[in-house]
């Protein structure tokens, strides 16, 4: 940032070239997270503007001033689509691009603060909402002497869009802490839903009970639990024998006591101290295999940290944690999976040791 008087700001940094992220996935969740006040107001806008007053002019006015409103929408398709595109493109927004270019960032800056507001200062939007929401309710355009109803009508909007504005952040904090409650004090839906690239605890939560749809699953799942076990660990098996050259990299796999038993929840390796670990699960998902870290220290985790302590250094635990690798193991992987993972490891690997 500029400190000296009379220094300029430092220009926008230059783009840079990259692959187009993944289009998040489309869920109920998802979906309803876009809608907000900016949905609002858009939706307000158009059925104020394009949709009502439009055919509105062309009833009271004729064909001739219809090609204002044609000409409106295929400007606003255009502009809207361009806009879109140029942030998909650049991952910045469009009234950045603006800043980029001339007359540069301070002329562009303030006017479109100045544009800002003066929709603020005169809610226009909130206005026509209240005629759209009038002749809603009166089943016919309103007139000279319904001017009481929309005026109250568009102060309803108003506020309403101030209340949604001020509340609405309280509110979304709100439901973000209830999930991490649900979710055992984790942030396991935020991974899920790609938002962060590990989940670990950081508040306070619970184990609740499941719900009766969820508790179905799980029965149908218990009264096979025999079977579902007996054909994870035969994975288990088919992972571990698969791994040998693993081995000779320098790569540790588990080891089950002889007089113990397991139920193969999961089958992990540890990388050697050399090879970062998250360079190769960014290998393993490029070449389309799903593979995790497995977990963050509880003592060094933001709640572990805010309600904890560690009275001494764990540095095992430091050490599995940057280590660790889970491979997939789930009901429906062929045989040959596993041999074909193991292999596309060491590949990962040998490229890092």
């Amino acid at each position: 940032m500029a400190t000296a008087r009379g220094a300029r700001v430092s220009p926008l940094p230059p783009w840079r070239r990259s692959d187009l992220p993944h289009p998040p996935a489309f869920t109920l969740g998802n979906a309803v997270r876009v809608i907000g006040p900016g949905t609002l107001l858009l939706g307000v806008s158009l059925g104020a503007g394009d949709w009502l007053l439009g055919p509105a002019v062309t009833v009271t006015y004729g064909a001739a001033l219809l090609w204002l409103c044609t000409m409106s929408v295929i400007l606003q398709a255009v502009l809207n689509t361009e806009m879109a595109r140029y942030t998909l493109a650049t991952g910045e927004p469009i009234f950045t691009g603006f800043m980029r270019t001339p007359p540069g960032a301070p002329f562009w800056g303030w006017s479109y603060s100045l544009l800002h507001l003066a929709q603020v200062a005169w809610p226009g939007w909130a206005l026509a909402a209240g005629s759209a929401l009038a002749a809603l309710s009166l089943g016919r355009m309103p007139r000279a002497d319904d001017h009481e109803v929309v005026l109250t009508l568009g102060y309803l909007v108003f506020l309403g869009s101030i209340g949604i504005v001020l509340l609405g952040g309280r509110v979304q904090r709100r439901v973000e802490r209830a999930e991490l409650i649900w979710e055992k004090g984790t942030n396991r839906s935020r991974f899920f839903r790609g938002e962060v690239d590990k989940y670990t605890w950081v508040d306070l939560g619970s184990s609740y009970l499941p719900g009766e749809i969820t508790a179905a699953f799980l029965w149908a799942q218990l009264e096979e639990a025999e079977s579902i076990t007996r054909a994870r660990l035969a994975l288990w098996q088919r992972y571990y024998d698969a791994c040998g050259l693993l081995v000779e990299m320098g790569v540790e796999l588990p080891t089950v006591p002889g007089d113990r038993q397991h139920n193969a929840h999961l089958f992990r390796v540890l990388l050697p101290e050399s090879v970062p670990q998250a360079d190769v699960l960014a290998d393993l998902k490029q070449r389309g295999i799903h593979a995790l870290f497995h977990y963050v220290p509880l003592h060094s985790s933001p709640a572990g940290q805010r309600f904890g302590r560690a009275p001494f250094p764990l540095p095992v635990t430091d050490s599995v944690s940057r280590r660790i690798v889970r491979l997939p193991l789930w009901l429906g992987m062929r045989d040959s999976d596993p041999a074909f993972i193991a292999d596309q490891l060491a590949q990962a690997i040998a490229t890092r040791v």
